[in-house]
C-alpha cells in the first residue's frame, strides 16, 4: 500500500523588534544590551546616538578644581578665578566648595568668596603681637597692637645762625603704605619729602622708615640733615646726615606725634620731638575689626600669666586693637610683654557639605561631625543653648568617614560600612540615627550627586541609590567589573561617573528614567561642574571641557557592540537576517560589521550621509551558533531600529 505523500511547507519567518538597552558588561545579557561602547549617549533613549560634543576652554594655565555657583568659579594653579576674575590666592591641589549664605568656603584651605562684596577672607583668624610689645588686660578685656614692637621719641633739630647765614635743616620721608617681603624688600606708596620742625601736622599718622639696624639696637629715624652756610662770600649745601638703606628686616615708624619746642626761647633754635611707634610690616594690620567679630569664639594665649589666658571665649565687642569680653573672662589684670596670640579656630574637617545655612562637616582626627553656627561657617564651637549655637557629635562607629552631604533637609555622613543620619532642624532638636549600610566608597567622596531627591554614589559593591531606605544597587550591569576613584556630576535626570577600573578610567553615564548605563569614553574626570545646562569637566590632566545641547567643533567617533545573538534555542536552529535602520545626517559617516561564533569582523556596509536620509543596512549572517554586530561612526548619528528577522529550524 502507498502511503499519500505531503507536500514540505517552510515554517513561517518570524519577526523580532529589538530594542536598544544599556551598558552591559555582566554575564547575563539580552537582546539590545550593548557589550562594549565607545563615546555614546544615553540622552536619546530608545535611539542609539554619539555623545555630545565637548568643547575646551582654553583660559586656564594649571587648573585643580572647578565648581559652579551662577558663575563659574576655577582654581588655576594658586588663583582663584570666579566668573573670569581672579579674586583670591589659594593652595594649589583639589579643593572641595560650600556656600552658606553668600559664602563660598573652600576646604581644605579655610577661606571663603563673599559672592557678593568679591571679599576674600579666612575663615578661621589668627592675630598676634610682637613680643616686647604691650597688652593690657582687664577681666573682660584685651588692648594690643599687634604690630607695634616698641615707642620711641627722636629730636629732630632746626638751627639758625644769628652773626653769619648758617641753617641746618632735617628732613624725612613720610608714606602713605608700606609692605614688606623677604624676597623683594620694601613696596613703598605715597612719598612726601617734607621737615618735621617747619611741616609737624603733616607727618602725624604718616609712616616713615627706620633706619638699618638690628631690633635689639636703638631705633633711629631714616633721616637727612642739610647745612647751608656762606663762607667767604660762597654758599654751601652739605649734607651733614644723609638717607641710609631703610631697615631689611620688615620694620618701620608710624609717627604719632611731632610737638614742635625751641631752646630758651629763641626762635631761631627749633627742635621736634618725634614720637613714633616701631612697627613690625611682616605682621598682620592691627585692626580687629578685620579679623573678629561680636559672637566669635577666640582663644588667647601666650602670657606667661595663666589668668591671662581663655579658652574659646565669646567676644561681646571690637574696636580697632581692643576686645571686650564677659566679665571674669581673665583673673589676672595688668601689662604683658608675651607674644600674645588671639585666635578664632576651626576644627580639622576631611569633608564639608552645606545644610539649611550651617556648614557642616567630619573630622577623621576625632571621629566627631561638626556643624558650624546658623549662617556663620567661621564659628563652630559657639554653645548659648539658643538656636543658632554649633554642634558637635562624636561617634564611636568603625572605620574612617569617607564623605558628608545633604538630603532632603538632613545630613548623610558617611563611612564605608556605615551612615549616621543627622535629623533635626537646629541644635537643640538634632538626633543622630545609625544604620549599616553600603557606604560610600573611600576616595570617592565627590561621586555623591542629588538628582531629585535622590542620592547616587559608588559605594563598595557599586553604584547605589539611596531616598531615605536602604540604599538600591543600580549598578549590575557592571557584572564583576569593579570601579574607584569616583568623581561624579549631573545635568538634568543623567549621572555622569568618572570612576577607574584598576588604571583605567572610565565616563559612565545613568540615565536615571530609563535604569540604563552607557559610557562615552576614557575621560578622567576630577571634578564636574554645571552651569547653564552645561557640564562641565575638568581632566586629571589639567584640562577643561564643556558639554553643551549646542554644536561645537569637535567630531564624535562612537562604537557601540551589541550582546551576541544566540542561534540555537532549544534543540533547533534558526537563520536570521537583521535590518539596521539610522538616521545619517549630511557629513556624518555610519558603519555596520558583523561576526559570527567570535571570528573575524566582516562589514555589512558605510554609509556616508549626503542628506538627513533614514538608510537600512541588512545583514545577513551564515550559519552559526552566535553572531554579533558592531555599528560605528563619526558624527551625530541615531540609530532607530534594529528588525532581526528569523526562521526556526526543525527539531531533528
Amino acid at each position: 500500500m502507498r502511503l499519500p505523500s505531503m507536500k514540505y511547507a517552510e515554517n513561517a519567518a518570524q519577526k523580532q523588534i529589538v530594542a536598544f538597552r544599556g551598558l552591559n558588561l555582566s554575564d547575563k545579557t539580552q537582546d539590545g544590551d550593548i557589550a562594549a561602547a565607545e563615546n555614546l549617549s544615553v540622552r536619546r533613549f530608545p535611539l542609539l546616538s554619539p555623545r555630545m560634543q565637548r568643547e575646551p576652554i582654553s583660559d586656564y594655565t594649571a587648573p585643580t578644581a572647578i565648581f559652579a555657583w551662577g558663575k563659574l568659579i576655577v582654581v588655576d594653579g594658586t588663583s582663584l578665578i570666579y566668573d573670569g576674575e581672579t579674586v583670591g590666592t589659594v593652595t594649589t591641589g583639589e579643593k572641595q566648595f560650600a556656600v552658606v549664605n553668600t559664602k563660598l568656603c573652600i576646604w581644605p584651605d579655610k577661606m571663603y568668596l563673599d559672592l557678593n562684596s568679591k571679599e576674600f577672607k579666612p575663615l578661621n583668624a589668627s592675630l598676634s603681637s610682637v613680643a616686647d610689645s604691650q597688652a593690657a588686660f582687664t577681666a573682660n578685656s584685651l588692648t594690643m597692637s599687634p604690630n607695634v614692637y616698641a615707642t620711641k621719641t627722636q629730636r629732630l633739630t632746626y638751627a639758625y645762625g644769628l652773626n653769619s647765614y648758617s641753617i641746618t635743616t632735617p628732613y624725612i620721608k613720610t608714606y602713605t603704605g608700606a609692605s614688606w617681603s623677604a624676597e623683594g624688600g620694601w613696596t613703598l606708596t605715597g612719598e612726601v619729602e617734607v621737615s618735621p620742625t617747619s611741616q609737624a601736622a603733616s607727618i602725624i599718622g604718616k609712616i616713615v622708615m627706620l633706619r638699618k639696624t638690628d631690633i635689639s639696637g636703638d631705633w633711629q629715624l631714616n633721616y637727612k640733615s642739610v647745612h647751608d652756610y656762606n663762607s667767604g662770600g660762597q654758599a654751601h649745601h652739605d649734607i651733614e646726615v644723609d638717607y641710609s638703606e631703610n631697615n631689611p628686616d620688615g620694620f618701620y615708624a608710624r609717627v604719632t606725634s611731632c610737638p614742635i619746642s625751641s631752646y630758651n626761647g629763641y626762635a631761631m633754635y627749633v627742635y621736634g620731638d618725634v614720637t613714633f611707634e616701631v612697627v613690625s610690616a611682616i605682621h598682620p594690620v592691627p585692626d580687629f575689626r578685620s579679623y573678629f567679630k561680636v559672637g566669635d569664639r577666640v582663644t588667647v594665649s601666650g602670657s606667661a600669666d595663666s589668668g591671662r589666658r581663655a579658652d574659646r571665649a565669646k567676644v561681646v565687642a571690637v574696636a580697632a586693637n581692643f576686645l571686650t569680653f564677659p566679665d571674669g573672662t581673665f583673673s589676672s589684670a595688668g601689662t604683658d610683654t608675651a607674644a600674645i596670640t588671639i585666635e578664632r579656630t576651626l576644627p580639622s574637617l576631611d569633608y564639608i557639605c552645606e545644610s539649611e545655612n550651617r556648614l557642616w562637616g567630619v573630622s577623621n582626627a576625632d571621629k566627631t561631625i561638626y556643624a558650624s553656627s546658623l549662617g556663620d561657617p567661621g564659628n563652630f564651637f559657639a554653645y548659648d543653648n539658643v538656636s543658632t549655637d554649633s554642634y558637635a557629635v562624636a561617634v564611636g562607629s568603625h572605620g574612617n568617614f569617607t564623605g558628608i552631604c545633604a538630603l532632603g533637609g538632613n545630613v548623610l555622613c558617611w563611612k564605608e560600612e556605615c551612615l549616621h543620619k543627622i535629623l533635626g532642624s537646629y541644635p537643640a532638636e538634632y538626633q543622630m540615627a545609625t544604620y549599616q549600610y553600603a557606604g560610600v566608597l573611600h576616595g570617592c567622596s565627590k561621586s555623591m550627586v542629588n538628582i531629585n531627591e535622590v542620592l547616587f554614589y559608588l559605594g563598595t559593591g557599586g553604584v547605589y541609590a539611596y531616598s531615605g531606605g536602604a540604599p538600591s544597587l543600580i549598578s549590575s550591569a557592571f557584572g564583576n567589573h569593579r570601579y574607584s576613584a569616583g568623581t561624579a556630576g549631573t545635568v538634568g535626570t543623567k549621572y555622569f561617573l568618572s570612576a577607574k577600573e584598576g588604571d583605567t578610567p572610565s565616563l559612565l553615564v545613568y540615565d536615571t528614567l530609563t535604569g540604563f548605563w552607557m559610557r562615552e569614553d576614557d575621560a578622567d574626570a576630577v571634578d564636574f561642574a554645571r552651569l547653564d545646562g552645561n557640564l562641565y569637566l575638568l581632566s586629571s590632566d589639567g584640562s577643561v571641557w564643556a558639554e553643551s545641547a549646542g554644536v561645537g567643533s569637535e567630531s564624535v567617533t562612537w562604537s557601540a557592540q551589541l550582546a551576541p545573538f544566540f542561534e540555537t534555542i532549544q534543540g533547533r536552529k534558526r537563520y536570521s537576517r537583521v535590518f539596521v535602520r539610522a538616521e545619517v545626517p549630511k557629513g556624518s559617516r555610519l558603519t555596520v560589521e558583523y561576526r559570527c561564533d567570535g571570528g573575524k569582523w566582516e562589514s555589512a556596509g558605510t554609509s556616508v550621509g549626503q542628506k538627513d536620509d533614514t538608510i537600512f543596512f541588512p545583514v545577513v549572517p551564515r550559519r552559526c551558533d552566535k553572531f554579533e554586530i558592531r555599528i560605528s561612526g563619526r558624527g551625530p548619528c541615531a540609530v532607530m531600529e534594529l528588525l532581526r528577522e528569523y526562521r526556526v529550524g526543525s527539531e531533528v
